[in-house]
């Protein structure tokens, strides 16, 4: 079985894939739920949290890609013109922008060091022998 910083790749696979639905789905229900509202442009920039909260929960790779899908599905169904990537406001680009940017370094910063640290914990290390040290003089 291949491991990748002490998680199997099936394994690892599968939480990228819960972190990426996750972001979809709660994007799309926010996204729906905004949509009429005229302060939808802010509706971005506190998703940053779901983003970190999924890249700590369930690592960075997926975390990304859930900042990614969301970021399209906020400029297709949430602003100007619906149904197509293309975004009329200068705001909302500017929003989804830093929505993105923020998104992908919280999950560089909090994605990875959950994981590493549960799986080194995991990792049964052998007790380093010390010699012997021997106090007795040379002459």
């Amino acid at each position: 079985m291949i491991r990748l910083h002490g998680l199997s790749f099936q394994h690892q696979v599968v939480n990228a894939f819960a972190a990426f639905l996750t972001c979809t789905f709660l994007a799309l229900v926010l996204a729906l739920s905004f949509r009429g509202f005229s302060y939808k442009s802010m509706v971005p920039i506190p998703f940053i949290a779901v983003i970190a909260a999924t890249a700590a929960q369930w690592g960075q790779s997926g975390a990304i890609a859930g900042a990614l899908s969301a970021a399209a599905i906020f400029a297709t169904l949430l602003f100007e013109p619906l149904g197509r990537l293309a975004v009329s406001s200068a705001a909302a680009r500017d929003e989804l922008g830093w929505m993105t940017l923020f998104g992908i370094v919280a999950a560089f910063l909090l994605g990875g060091s959950k994981r590493q640290l549960a799986a080194s914990q995991d990792e049964q290390v052998p007790p380093v022998s010390a010699s012997p040290v021997d106090d007795t003089p040379r002459q």
